[in-house]
């Protein structure tokens, strides 16, 4: 191959990882953030290098439903025309994949019927719908990991994580919490939630090492995200403000 022919090659490479990341974070599917550009522009630049997919990852939240409705619907035809305009700017195939929070569910004591149900429902439309998709809590057996999480998301002994968490930030999570969470301490409710954020992102980041993370959450709260922990690639959030799916907030 002739310097020419590389130089060719990676300006191709370069104009499309441009094209992407611009589609992705000066567009109507994320709003502009300086911040995200460059890890957003590295990933998609490393996947276009070695031609893989580019791949998303994703929390779908469960909260107190049996089953999903117009609401999801319309985050994954949302979805869904985003990754066809990636796919036809970047020139490269492009995944995602979700992870069912049943783990926040069951810690926030929703009745087990819904939240099996409604995780049942969320797998039959992802799946239908050419995505990825598994539970938090099947991905965590499969890892091996279920045994830490199980007595966090139940009633076991907690750990001082005052020296972990800024009190600011447990505030607004007690907040949260109050108006959620079915149990009755919502402090407790808010350092059980942190934790077991804590171990998933872990597992996701590890298990997942170069993935843009797509994030319903609402700006301030990206401290709970696996980006924020371990300087991995966020790309988002993304779609219509639908709370509990990819939703469209300003980072």
């Amino acid at each position: 191959m002739t310097p020419n022919k590389i130089a060719v090659d990676f300006s191709e490479i370069e104009r499309r990882a441009l094209g992407g990341t611009n589609l992705l974070c000066n567009s109507r599917y994320v709003m502009p953030s300086k911040s995200r550009r460059v890890p957003v522009a590295q990933s998609i630049r490393t996947s276009l290098l070695w031609d893989r997919p580019i791949k998303f990852v994703s929390h779908w939240g469960v909260g107190s439903r049996n089953a999903v409705g117009p609401a999801e619907n319309e985050a994954i035809a949302f979805l869904t025309e985003m990754m066809d305009e990636l796919r036809e700017v970047c020139l490269v195939s492009v995944n995602v994949e979700f992870f069912i929070t049943d783990t926040h569910a069951r810690l926030n004591q929703f009745p087990t019927k819904n939240i099996e149900s409604y995780c049942a429902s969320a797998l039959e439309l992802l799946i239908s719908n050419s995505f990825s998709a598994k539970s938090m809590s099947s991905f965590l057996h499969d890892i091996g990991q279920w045994s830490q999480v199980e007595p966090i998301i139940g009633n076991g002994d907690l750990p001082d994580i005052s020296w972990q968490i800024h009190p600011g930030k447990l505030k607004e999570l007690s907040r949260l919490a109050h108006l959620r969470s079915k149990r009755s301490d919502p402090l407790e409710a808010a350092t059980r939630y942190y934790i077991v954020n804590l171990i998933e992102n872990i597992a996701i980041t590890e298990g997942n090492p170069g993935s843009l993370f797509l994030s319903y959450s609402a700006p301030g709260m990206d401290f709970l995200l696996p980006a924020t922990h371990f300087q991995k690639s966020i790309c988002g959030p993304v779609g219509k403000g639908i709370h509990g799916v990819p939703g469209l907030w300003s980072r």
